[in-house]
């Protein structure tokens, strides 16, 4: 999303590199865990620059049309996006579905429902 500086002799890939490591070194001190390992507990993966990169597809996919997010990624195709964006869109939808049912089901009636058969007679 943004140019990095010029380093004399360096390419912009060895230059992305470079930043993606050291963005990798500040996850792992930061203890900003974002995967572990359920068959081997040891095994942690920590935040890196794909992990930004991927919360700002996550984030920005809600907000903008698809064909501006592939832009903004820099997606070679637009399936790329939809792939992504769609299903990711559709786990969060479907959380926020089951968290309002829990919620609905939840919730006690108030008082209970009574049909009257005269019409204008209190129950």
């Amino acid at each position: 999303m943004f140019k990095l500086p010029g380093i004399r002799g360096q390419s912009t890939e060895l230059r992305s590199k470079c930043v993606g490591k050291i963005l990798s070194k500040i996850g792992k001190a930061a203890g900003v865990c974002v995967y572990v390992d359920p068959k081997d507990p040891a095994r942690v993966k920590y935040a890196s620059a794909h992990d930004l990169r991927r919360a700002f597809g996550e984030r920005w996919a809600a907000r903008i049309m698809p064909a501006q997010l592939k832009e903004l990624m820099r997606h070679e195709s637009i399936e790329t996006t939809l792939r992504y964006s769609v299903e990711t869109n559709a786990e969060r939808t479907a959380d926020a579905c089951w968290d309002a049912f829990d919620r609905a089901t939840s919730i006690a009636p108030t008082a209970p429902v009574v049909e009257n058969s005269v019409p204008g007679a209190c129950a």
